[in-house]
């Protein structure tokens, strides 16, 4: 009866058809799911997405993410979380495509949190390489400095990449590169992030570079703030500071 109600009826019955084989169906009913992922309705259709995501394995990854951008109303968090689930032997597919001009920016950045929760640590030089071209889409640059956040091992010049991003005009941006530099960054980053903490207009970009202050263990930096007098400053990085015995 599922199978029948999947091609009739209101959209509400498709939906609780699509979910009742993906819920009791398995793998054997991939393609059944497969011909939703092409239902008229989004709702349905994502309904579709995550349960052939459960069932299939990376030889179905193509298929899926060709469907994300008709998805784009659709959380990028529960997209990402049901690509997980095709597993890490998809991860290839997903550092290819985040790479491929072709894809609209939703769909790479899409690339890039999949990577991000798989801990694909392979998927950081070419992460660092888009990050080059500073005029990228500001939802795709912060899901490739969280990416780098979660697997970037850093350097000199890969940091010094992060830095321009640490004065975008974007809070949200500055937010992620700041606390990028509090993974892998090193003595040359301490000055950029004591800057964001005394002068960034954002109060939420200033505690994010407290933060990574904090991360790197700059206590002896973050205790001059704290005495500066300076507001903000003073007031952010006092609450970071860890409590004297």
């Amino acid at each position: 009866f599922a199978e029948k109600d999947l091609r009739a009826g209101p959209r509400m019955v498709r939906a609780q058809a699509v979910r009742r084989i993906g819920l009791l169906g398995g793998p054997d009913y991939i393609p059944v799911l497969d011909e939703a992922l092409d239902d008229r309705s989004d709702f349905v259709a994502f309904i579709a997405f995550q349960h052939l995501a459960r069932w299939s394995g990376p030889d179905e990854a193509p298929r899926l993410l060709g469907a994300v951008s008709r998805l784009s109303r659709v959380d990028r968090v529960q997209l990402v979380s049901a690509l997980v689930e095709v597993g890490e032997e998809a991860a290839p597919l997903f550092r290819e495509e985040l790479r491929n001009e072709d894809r609209t920016p939703f769909e790479r950045a899409v690339c890039a949190e999949t990577l991000r929760w798989l801990g694909a640590g392979d998927a950081a030089p070419g992460a660092f390489d888009l990050l080059k071209t500073p005029d990228a889409d500001p939802e795709l640059t912060a899901a490739l400095l969280r990416l780098l956040r979660r697997v970037g091992v850093g350097g000199p010049r890969d940091a010094a990449i992060i830095h321009q991003y640490c004065r975008a005009d974007v809070p949200f941006i500055r937010i992620q590169a700041t606390r990028a530099l509090g993974q892998f960054g090193g003595e040359r980053d301490v000055s950029i992030l004591v800057d964001r903490v005394q002068n960034d207009p954002s109060r939420w970009v200033a505690l994010s570079a407290a933060q990574s202050l904090a991360d790197l263990g700059r206590t002896n930096e973050l205790r001059r703030l704290a005495t500066s007098g300076e507001g903000q400053a003073s007031t952010i990085a006092s609450d970071l500071l860890p409590a004297e015995a």
